[in-house]
């Protein structure tokens, strides 16, 4: 009777602590799975807090080269005015305001071919996540005009297209260009903290903390620096 009380017992345990085993391997499941979702959140919200401080920083610079521009025709049209005033004084003629004129063919199509008005709409591409027409859109832009205040930027935006569509190596070869053909260019910070990024995603954790070190040792002051510290911290 007593032997049977005890196997019956062991019994109970084995099975009970067979339970208890099943149960702990599906709760560390549970958290494994879930950890790895958590990680996956962290690096999509940081990738994108990253582009969107790239994109502040580009629309910020192009908003205060327009306010230039637009400074710089306001003055244009004054001083035209001024000798169109003076001209028609000396002619004896009434002097009237200018009418504003509607804008015929030929300036829409001046306004086209206006390198500005090209990398815009690439740019808007990229920004509605047409990534293949940005991509087309700002070499065209290259092609036609490759040394303007812009055309760091342009080339910075190709590889940044080709980062979103997470295409590392096509990534990587265009944010070089950034610094091998504009070297001293806006966007070079960017680029040299976008290289590390791709070297990291391909695996190659040497070369991916040699470029964030750069950016952090060269570009001390600026955003992409800061964005260097952070990503170093979670390497170790």
């Amino acid at each position: 009777m007593i032997k049977d009380i005890k196997l019956i017992l062991f019994l109970f345990l084995l099975f009970s602590n067979c339970s208890i085993k099943r149960q702990w391997e599906k709760q560390t499941n549970q958290i494994d799975f879930l950890t790895k979702q958590v990680a996956q959140l962290d690096s999509l919200q940081r990738q994108q807090g990253e582009l969107l401080l790239e994109l502040k920083a580009d629309l910020s610079y192009r908003l205060e080269r327009t306010n230039e521009k637009i400074d710089y025709l306001d003055a244009k049209i004054e001083d035209s005015e001024a000798r169109l005033i003076r001209i028609a004084q000396k002619l004896g003629l009434r002097t009237t305001q200018p009418e504003t004129v509607p804008a015929d063919t030929t300036m829409l199509q001046q306004a086209t071919a206006d390198p500005e008005a090209l990398y815009n709409t690439a740019y808007l591409d990229f920004t509605r996540g047409n990534l293949d027409l940005a991509i087309q859109g700002f070499r065209d832009y290259l092609k036609l005009y490759p040394d303007t205040d812009l055309s760091d930027n342009a080339q910075y935006w190709i590889g940044e297209s080709y980062f979103t569509k997470q295409e590392w190596q096509m990534a990587l070869i265009e944010f070089e260009k950034v610094e091998k053909n504009y070297p001293k260019g806006n966007k070079l910070p960017a680029a040299l903290y976008k290289i590390g990024l791709c070297y990291l995603n391909m695996q190659i954790r040497n070369k991916g903390k040699e470029y964030l070190n750069r950016v952090i040792k060269e570009f001390p002051n600026s955003p992409e620096a800061d964005l260097a510290k952070e990503r170093l911290a979670t390497l170790r």
